[in-house]
């Protein structure tokens, strides 16, 4: 983070220092009145001497906000993290765009005559500007993904639950009992019913128990099983049963 902090600081001085020695030239050519700046290299010389003088100026200026400009840094990461990409695109186009609108009025500044108080101004004009046109293009694209949200939940709440997620593991009781046949007939019953083996195994082995009433349990609930089987296409319902050996 302190190296990106740090290139960010040797970069905005450095454009800081090009717009300050430019805004000079351009705008209080009387002040450097003095300076032989007719041949284009003596424009050049001006230029790169002057943007690095000034820059480097501007460079110390900004060492003292460091932990400011830290923390600005590490929010505006965090931010960008936590939005959508639409949400970023939009504000960069907002930004740029309140740049481009904040060139007529840092012109205004211009008959201040003071070339630091104007060009202060002039940057506080464009980071306004700036500002504003990346909130309000944060907010615009904001606007549909709120949109496609509310889609995407409505859908989530009126679609049927897939098949593949919905599975019911059956265990001795409930097949005997009878009831998820019923279920199974209606049709309300989606997805996958799995019949473990050690289930099956305790209805054969209750099957073949010597007791009437066992007996009738374990051949009650094989029967089940068949059924829900026989069903199973007509109401989409799907009855994994274990690999038997016989």
């Amino acid at each position: 983070m302190r190296r990106i902090v740090g290139l960010i600081i040797i970069l905005v001085s450095a454009i800081l220092g090009l717009t300050f020695i430019h805004n000079i030239y351009t705008n209080y050519r009387s002040l450097i009145s003095w300076l032989p700046l007719e041949s284009l290299a003596s424009k050049i010389t001006f230029y790169v001497l002057g943007s690095i003088i000034f820059g480097i100026i501007f460079y110390f200026i900004l060492l003292l906000l460091r932990k400011y400009i830290e923390k600005l840094v590490f929010s505006v990461t965090e931010i960008i993290e936590e939005r959508p990409r639409i949400q970023i695109i939009g504000a960069a186009v907002g930004f740029i765009a309140g740049g481009i609108a904040a060139m007529p009025t840092s012109s205004i500044y211009k008959i201040i005559g003071i070339p630091i108080v104007s060009i202060v101004l002039s940057i506080a004009t464009y980071v306004f500007f700036a500002a504003i046109g990346a909130v309000l293009g944060s907010r615009i694209t904001k606007e549909p993904s709120i949109l496609s949200d509310s889609k995407k939940k409505s859908s989530i709440f009126s679609s049927k639950p897939s098949n593949s997620s919905s599975v019911k593991v059956l265990d001795t009781s409930s097949i005997i009992d009878g009831r998820i046949v019923d279920i199974a007939h209606t049709g309300f019953l989606e997805g996958e019913i799995l019949v473990p083996e050690f289930v099956l195994k305790e209805l054969r082995h209750l099957a073949d128990s010597s007791d009437d009433l066992t007996r009738a349990k374990g051949r009650r609930g094989l029967d089940y099983i068949k059924e829900i089987q026989k069903i199973k296409q007509k109401n989409m319902v799907e009855v994994l049963l274990p690999m038997t050996t016989t």
